[in-house]
């Protein structure tokens, strides 16, 4: 969900159309130069406005970039792929949990001696075959 605009899109139009008018009526006149005028008489900051103009030349093809059309339909596709790995990171962890809560033979048990009679007494069966316990002694 996006965040609300702090300027209405009227306003944003109608200072990007003074700007064009001003440098119309004044050849010689810059982008910044007329940002700042206009922007000073409108309330908005001469970046912002900058900014406006400058992707509005985008969009109508005066400028070279990447138009706000195109913007959009590459941060779908990102926005997607996001998304799509915390979904994976979050079932890896729900599986690493599920692993521990039952955690497979490792191989401890292996060792015949004091371990197997250490096993012999802990609880359910591990599945090796010499081995009395079902879970290795984690320590």
């Amino acid at each position: 969900m996006s965040t609300p605009r702090k300027y209405p899109q009227e306003l944003r139009d109608r200072a990007q159309r003074l700007v064009v008018e001003a440098r119309n009526e004044e050849p010689g006149l810059s982008l910044n130069a007329a940002v700042v005028r206009i922007g000073k008489r409108v309330g908005v900051n001469a970046d912002t406005l900058r900014g406006w103009c400058k992707q509005a030349a985008i969009d109508d093809g005066r400028a070279a970039g990447t138009t706000s059309s195109d913007s959009v339909q590459l941060r779908d596709p990102e926005r997607e792929v996001r998304e799509l790995k915390r979904a994976n990171e979050i079932l890896l962890l729900l599986s690493l949990t599920t692993d521990i809560a039952h955690p497979p033979h490792d191989g401890r048990c292996d060792r015949r001696s004091a371990t197997k009679q250490r096993h012999a007494t802990a609880g359910p069966r591990c599945g090796a075959t010499y081995c009395g316990n079902t879970r290795a002694s984690y320590r």
